[in-house]
């Protein structure tokens, strides 16, 4: 069974399983993988059954490095907050991007 996670340093306090949880009705597993060194969560991450993680602090930035494919957004600001395994390799895109340019829009209408 393909389970997501989140890698990240520190991680332990974070909202996204109950968050992931909520969203997917309990459907699929969700770990955490708290982990200073990027390399070692990222190991982890290929060797087991993980379908995509979340990427947060502080990690993003080795994580649009470690993968084999990245989304433009990624190219350009050299970030990942979410890498995906897929027949290709591992995908990273960066939806954080796209939060702050909606928030903006947002500012801007008001």
């Amino acid at each position: 069974m393909a389970k997501f996670g989140l890698i990240g340093y520190p991680a332990a306090g974070s909202q996204s399983p109950a968050l992931f949880s909520a969203a997917y009705g309990g459907r699929y597993a969700y770990e955490i993988i708290e982990e200073p060194d990027f390399a070692v969560a990222f190991e982890k991450f290929l060797r087991e059954d993980f379908q995509a993680v979340n990427i947060t602090a502080p990690h993003k930035i080795a994580a649009a490095s470690a993968a084999d494919w990245r989304s433009p957004e990624v190219e350009r600001i050299g970030a990942a907050n979410i890498l995906v395994k897929t027949d290709r390799g591992v995908e990273a895109y960066n939806t954080d991007v796209a939060a702050v340019m909606s928030i903006a829009t947002i500012f801007i209408c008001l």
